[in-house]
């Protein structure tokens, strides 16, 4: 299976540290590509060409720091399990 073995090829640093649907999303991009499905180039543009000093999802906030959150309003609280907040917070 062709999706399979780009799971396989990838470096292990890389793989262990990737989440399941990372690693997935990873192999079918590098399917794509192999495939002629898209370029690079437009693949990093649709990313947004981001590099790894970037880090575009570097955190907003340290370990310990203080933060605010906002009441959410009935009409769009979810149901349990599926909170977006801990109760003990509000």
């Amino acid at each position: 299976d062709e999706s399979r073995r780009t799971l396989e090829l990838l470096p292990p640093e890389r793989y262990g540290a990737l989440s399941y649907w990372a690693k997935w999303a990873c192999g079918s991009a590098q399917l794509a590509l192999a495939s002629k499905i898209f370029t690079q180039a437009e693949l990093d543009e649709v990313l947004g060409g981001a590099t790894d000093d970037e880090r575009p999802n570097a955190p907003r906030f340290c370990g310990g720091e203080a933060v605010r959150v906002r009441s959410e309003k009935a009409r769009v609280r979810w149901r349990r399990p599926h909170l977006r907040t801990p109760g003990y917070i509000h």
